[in-house]
């Protein structure tokens, strides 16, 4: 991709989020079990954003592998840095992706597809299906912007620069996660009978 073939930055994110189903299984059984989740003495936001981080650790250790096999054909500083940085915002994405997919499926009681149109539930289940990957896509971003500076331009800080938005959508992802429970909770509070 940073080469030039810029359609692979979609190949590297589903690969990322593959990766990242694979291992979130702990928080994909945590989710399995909700009665189970309910009788922890903590919130169950908390414990399914604590299951997040094996998962960061586990796809930053495969990032680290192939960017060794990549500067091992490209030994250059471009590829170290824009690499490190790669690796670290599609291990991000890939498990935050992952997350969404995984607790979007845990019920909340709050809401029914069954009543829903056609017209609303449709576009709502694509939007629920593609959704998650598009997230790990985006951690590969900052190596596309950085491939696409000119020769004058500093590939790392277009890649640091293209970073942030990546990062934070990381963090709402973690809130949202954390933060979901408790937010339909005040929902199913809020609506009438």
């Amino acid at each position: 991709m940073f080469s030039g073939t810029t359609p692979l930055i979609v190949v590297a994110g589903l690969a990322a989020f593959v990766a990242a189903t694979d291992a979130t299984e702990g928080l994909s059984q945590e989710v399995d079990h909700p009665t189970l989740l309910e009788s922890l003495p903590q919130e169950p936001g908390e414990v399914l954003l604590q299951h997040l981080a094996a998962p960061v650790v586990v796809l930053i250790t495969a990032g680290l592998v192939g960017l060794g096999v990549a500067y091992a054909f490209d030994p250059g500083t471009e590829v170290l840095q824009v690499g490190l940085l790669t690796v670290l915002t599609g291990s991000l994405t890939g498990v935050a992706g992952s997350a969404i997919s995984t607790v979007s499926q845990f019920d909340t009681g709050v809401g029914s597809d069954v009543l829903m149109t056609p017209e609303v539930a449709g576009p709502r289940l694509v939007l629920r299906t593609a959704w998650p990957p598009l997230v790990a896509v985006a951690g590969f971003v900052p190596a596309l912007v950085a491939a696409k500076v000119g020769a004058g331009g500093d590939p790392s800080a277009a890649a640091a620069t293209a970073a942030l938005p990546v990062l934070l959508l990381v963090v709402i992802v973690g809130g949202w996660v954390r933060f979901r429970s408790s937010i339909h909770a005040a929902i199913a509070e809020s609506m009438p009978g």
